[in-house]
């Protein structure tokens, strides 16, 4: 068989073009969990281009590698071959997650160039959230158990990237498995992740074991959240 080795355009030089193209239209290229990689190696010699100048195109232009720069030239983008850039039409929105610890970190002359929006979390965003399970022989919603475990987390002076969102555990999880199970896996974040060198720091000092922990749970409060149900959700109100 032939082998054919050539240059093939990913989504961003895709994405250029496609913007370079259609100038009266708005375009985005979305990149989701950017700090997955080395995005500033990925990137290369491009990061200067997400400068931006009056008119929301780059600031300056890099010569691209010789294989792009030989795809442009053949394609019919003779300007780009010699100077790269970002049009003005074309927005770059990125998703990160600064709590996960297998992530890159990002440097300073990377993330500079990029505006940042913080999202709170909002735990109401998931319906499902709403079904009952047993926790120290009540019954409360998996919603009543992490808006606890947050605000516990937050006393601790744990970081927000690292509290429990609305979709840690998905509806899907909830239905196929039940709330119980589901729950079990935030429960196991917080030991292996978030308090692993620390347990004792928010988990019963009596607890030994992740399955000590899961264990007890139905019928005593393993994880000291008691104090931190919110009046007016009907679950501890009576006694705290």
């Amino acid at each position: 068989p032939h082998i054919d080795y050539r240059f093939e355009p990913g989504p961003f030089v895709e994405a250029v073009l496609k913007a370079n193209d259609d100038p009266c239209h708005e375009h985005c290229l979305i990149i989701e969990e950017i700090n997955r990689g080395d995005a500033a190696s990925i990137f290369g010699d491009m990061f200067q281009i997400l400068d931006r100048d009056d008119n929301h195109a780059s600031a300056y232009g890099v010569k691209p590698q010789p294989e792009l720069a030989h795809y442009l030239m053949h394609a019919g983008y003779r300007q780009l071959a010699s100077s790269f850039r970002i049009p003005s039409n074309l927005s770059l929105a990125a998703t990160m997650n600064s709590s996960d610890l297998a992530v890159t970190y990002l440097d300073t002359a990377f993330k500079r160039r990029w505006r940042y929006v913080y999202r709170r979390i909002r735990l109401e965003a998931n319906d499902s959230l709403n079904k009952e399970i047993k926790y120290n022989d009540r019954s409360c919603t998996l919603f009543d158990l992490l808006t606890a475990i947050n605000k516990k987390m937050s006393q601790l002076h744990v970081g927000e990237d690292r509290w429990v969102g609305p979709f840690f555990i998905t509806p899907l999880e909830i239905k196929s498995g039940g709330a119980s199970q589901a729950f079990e896996k935030v429960v196991m974040y917080l030991w292996d992740d978030v308090f692993r060198n620390e347990r004792s720091k928010f988990f019963d000092v009596e607890m030994s074991s992740l399955a000590e922990v899961i264990a007890k749970m139905v019928d005593s409060d393993p994880l000291q959240i008691e104090d931190f149900f919110a009046v007016g959700t009907g679950f501890f109100d009576s006694e705290n």
